[in-house]
């Protein structure tokens, strides 16, 4: 019999920042350690974006790996296996009650055609998402649902305005050099050499599959692992400017609020003051 927990498994090997119930909607903030998950199932639909890390989720046979900027979708009682590389990863999980409101349906029923999508575009909304769940107001609850909204319907309009056809397999290696270079990005030509593809045809087709520039892609890299190291390490704001590969600390908190709509340092503030897990709102 496969486990049927809407919440396995945050409450048994994760750290829960938070976790919100909305109507329809039900989010939850998560950091999770390295590790593999038993064979189980949620009882939900459900939304996941990676902010930080890389993982895999194997389901009938089919691997889906994911990596920081992607979006997953798995329709509810999909039973699945996830593996959560070192040193873990920081997602956002929204649940969708499909059968609660109609638009909800339609809107997840393009999601899920896609399965596992890049969403790098989208990450500032779902930062935004994360830093209003850490620091809540009585006004909260309708803020997060108006981004939780905003973020699967974006989503699926991004993902409805792509070609139908899979991400060319070259585009991928292209993709995988940018993620395993973000320090020192090579330039265009030399990806498009390495891919054995012309530098024009490889920028606009990163634009139409990712709906980015390779430059802009590798910035906002660089800002969601920033991200991550301002919750799990001690450095100080300067140590990480330059560990992720900006000028100056003035430089990396301009570029970083911009991210994700607030500064670095209460960025930090606001994750390690809510780092227990709560009980739902």
């Amino acid at each position: 019999m496969v486990p049927r927990d809407s919440t396995y498994p945050v409450d048994r090997s994760s750290t829960a920042v938070r976790r919100m119930r909305l109507g329809a909607l039900r989010v939850t903030n998560a950091r999770f350690p390295a590790l593999t998950s038993a064979r189980h199932a949620h009882e939900q639909s459900m939304c996941t974006f990676t902010l930080a890390g890389q993982w895999t989720q194997t389901r009938a046979g089919t691997m889906l790996e994911c990596r920081t900027g992607s979006l997953l979708t798995k329709e509810g009682g999909e039973a699945h296996v996830d593996r959560f590389e070192p040193p873990g990863i920081h997602v956002l999980m929204v649940e969708v009650d499909t059968s609660a409101a109609k638009h909800l349906r339609s809107c997840f029923a393009t999601l899920l055609d896609g399965r596992c999508l890049p969403s790098g575009s989208l990450t500032p909304l779902a930062h935004r998402v994360v830093t209003e769940m850490s620091v809540p107001s009585d006004v909260t609850p309708l803020v997060v649902e108006g981004l939780l909204f905003e973020l699967l319907g974006s989503a699926a309009r991004v993902h409805a305005s792509r070609p139908s056809q899979g991400v060319p397999t070259w585009l991928r290696r292209a993709r995988e050099l940018l993620l395993d270079s973000v320090d020192r990005p090579p330039s265009i030509s030399e990806i498009a050499r390495a891919v054995d593809i012309h530098p024009l045809r490889l920028a606009r087709a990163f634009r139409t599959f990712f709906a980015s520039s390779p430059g802009a892609f590798v910035r906002r890299a660089r800002l969601d692992r920033a991200a991550h190291e301002l919750i799990d390490t001690d450095r100080s704001l300067a140590e990480i400017a330059t560990w992720a590969g900006f000028a100056d600390q003035s430089h990396f908190t301009h570029a970083f609020k911009r991210h994700t709509g607030v500064a670095p340092g209460r960025y930090r503030l606001a994750a390690r003051s809510s780092a227990a897990p709560r009980s739902d709102t």
